[in-house]
């Protein structure tokens, strides 16, 4: 998917239906809309506002239009928003204004943060912290944070092997 696309899509689709929208994304479309990545993603998610009636209705158009899965925008990430460090909402970037919908994606920061949390879980997400390039100091602030995320007895041996991985990636094992 590309999200330029989706979202002039979704803004046109608005704008038939007389309606207004902002959202904050997180995950591979944050960082494909960033320019971050250029992998493509099956879906758009959304920490916040929780989605409505009306947006859900323009995202099920756009999605038969373009051929995308039913819940290509959803709120899978919400619980999010009560955990990532304080003043998230102020540190997020635009990545798309059109006439009826605003995008707005989590800071390179915080994207650090929730993908590490997400890479514990999803080797996968590894490959994306890679090329997010977060420095040593970045690093240690997203252990501290993804270690208060689970309270598993495992969780900070998963954690540390995770962070050795992406280390050895960004060649900081050296360090």
């Amino acid at each position: 998917m590309k999200t330029d696309a989706v979202f002039r899509a979704l803004n046109e689709e608005l704008s038939r239906s007389g309606l207004e929208r902002e959202i904050v994304i997180c995950g591979g479309a944050a960082l494909i809309a960033l320019g971050i990545v250029s992998r493509a993603t099956r879906d758009v998610d959304v920490l916040d506002p929780i989605l409505d009636s009306g947006i859900l209705s323009a995202a099920s158009a756009v999605g038969k239009a373009m051929g995308l899965t039913d819940g290509w925008l959803n709120n899978g990430p919400r619980a999010l928003t009560e955990t990532l460090p304080q003043g998230w909402v102020d540190r997020c970037t635009e990545v798309f204004r059109g006439s009826h919908l605003r995008v707005r994606s989590l800071s390179r920061i915080d994207l650090i943060f929730s993908k590490l949390d997400a890479a514990a879980s999803r080797v996968d997400d590894i490959r994306d912290l890679d090329r997010l390039k977060p420095t040593m100091e970045e690093l240690e602030a997203a252990k501290e944070w993804t270690l208060a995320q689970d309270a598993a007895e495992i969780w900070p041996q998963i954690v540390d092997e995770c962070l050795a991985e992406l280390k050895r990636r960004l060649d900081h094992a050296k360090e």
